[in-house]
């Protein structure tokens, strides 16, 4: 898949993880190579959630990042739709594992385009992060208050 067909999966899935009958209040999008039988090939995986028992998912965060256990997260999520191991993003990062920043910024361009140019489909969203599988940096690319 060349670089413009993957961004426009990208676009399309994230449309469809919003817009999900369930609603889902949380997104997270996240890089893993943990899919790969090929050898380290990079995937894009996204998530939408709704939050359990009206836990604060930001003081959540704060705990998992204390323990260093992304496992506190998850506990507090009901993930409605997924969209495992089927976007390989190689062709945005043409170097990989060096010069993760130009992908990412490819990846974050898109999201933010697909949310911009939907800002309806997206009111319902209350957090969508983009980060690495297992790692804290999150990138806030929606952050409304609970």
């Amino acid at each position: 898949m060349n670089e413009s067909e993957t961004i426009k999966k990208i676009e399309d899935t994230l449309l469809k993880i919003a817009n999900h009958k369930d609603n889902p209040d949380i997104v997270f999008i996240e890089i893993d190579t943990g899919g790969s039988e090929e050898g380290i090939i990079p995937y894009l995986n996204l998530y939408g959630n709704l939050i359990l028992n009206q836990e604060n998912l930001d003081n959540v965060i704060q705990k998992a990042i204390g323990k260093d256990e992304f496992g506190y997260i998850i506990d507090i999520l009901d993930c409605v739709i997924w969209n495992d191991f089927e976007i390989e993003i190689p062709s945005l990062y043409p170097n990989w594992p060096n010069e993760l920043e130009i992908g990412n910024l490819k990846i974050i361009n898109a999201i933010k385009k697909t949310i911009d140019g939907n800002r309806k489909k997206f009111s319902h969203i209350r957090k969508l992060y983009f980060h690495y599988v297992d790692n804290f940096d999150f990138v806030k690319i929606i952050d409304k208050a609970a």
